[in-house]
């Protein structure tokens, strides 16, 4: 399995606009880090997201992301979701399928309740039936609450869903394993 930390940054990425302190005026390419994404590569070829914020796209052009399987969300704070539209090129391509001659349908997201009620919100032209165009993502949502005992199964990946604390919201870390190898992806959540 690989995994790459393609954002780490804050909410605001870094530097922050306008602000002046040391570590947002530094010259360091270190300190110019984009806001949190995981990408995971399983040994088969299987690959994953987890969370597409606002700098989604600038991610997958910057470190060549060839293809997608699954999208997983932690939850739905701009920084983590507002990337969705920028899905649509996978979908339409069917990268996501696993056998690319078939199973051509839509690509999965993964998300808690709360987060799906609000993807269903703010991004409700994906979910309406107008001309097909090009124009919107296909995708389908899928409730990981329901994988509580049992892992999502994505090729040789198990992706087990971990519910987490974010101030008073909810929010879902995720532990990936292939084979005899195993992380755990948890971000904004309470100590």
């Amino acid at each position: 399995m690989q995994v790459l930390l393609a954002g780490t940054g804050t909410s605001h990425g870094m530097p922050v606009i306008n602000c002046l302190c040391p570590r947002c005026t530094s010259k360091d390419p270190k300190d110019n880090r984009l806001r949190t994404s995981a990408f995971i590569r399983g040994k088969n070829g299987e690959s994953i997201v987890i969370d597409i914020g606002p700098d989604f796209r600038s991610q997958a052009l910057r470190y060549g992301l060839p293809s997608l399987d699954a999208v997983f969300i932690t939850h739905s704070h701009a920084d983590h979701l507002h990337g969705l539209d920028d899905v649509r090129i996978f979908s339409h391509t069917c990268s996501f399928a696993q056998n690319r001659a078939a199973d051509c349908d839509t690509l999965k997201v993964y998300a808690d309740r709360n987060t799906i009620k609000d993807i269903k919100n703010r991004f409700s032209y994906v979910f309406k039936k107008t001309q097909e165009g090009g124009g919107k993502p296909r995708i389908s949502l899928k409730n990981v609450e329901a994988y509580k005992e049992k892992p999502v199964k994505i090729g040789n990946l198990n992706i087990l869903a971990i519910p987490l604390e974010h101030g008073d919201i909810g929010t879902t870390g995720y532990r990936i394993e292939e084979d005899d190898f195993s992380i755990a992806y948890l971000t904004d959540c309470n100590g």
